[in-house]
């Protein structure tokens, strides 16, 4: 694990779940840190990533050019990351 940023750098996981296309829920954003997909940190009893860290997350999905009505593909997305489509929450 990288040392952690700048406090001003972290954003809360709710914060973070807002950003990404298709606004995964913050347990799926859980999930993710736990399986090493994102980066995270914890600061006081608040577990806390970087924009950094969410678009080395997003970046493969947006370089497919995955897009669905305007929007990022949530299907595209999960799969990015290694969730199925049989996976959705």
């Amino acid at each position: 694990m990288q040392a952690p940023p700048n406090i001003e750098d972290l954003i809360t996981l709710r914060e973070a779940s807002r950003l990404i296309p298709g606004r995964p829920h913050v347990s799926t954003l859980f999930r993710w840190i736990k399986q090493g997909k994102l980066q995270a940190w914890k600061v006081n009893q608040a577990t806390c990533t970087t924009r950094d860290a969410l678009q080395a997350l997003i970046e493969p999905v947006q370089a497919t050019g995955c897009r669905s009505r305007g929007a990022y593909d949530r299907g595209a997305i999960l799969k990015a990351v290694g969730l199925g489509s049989t996976q959705l929450p």
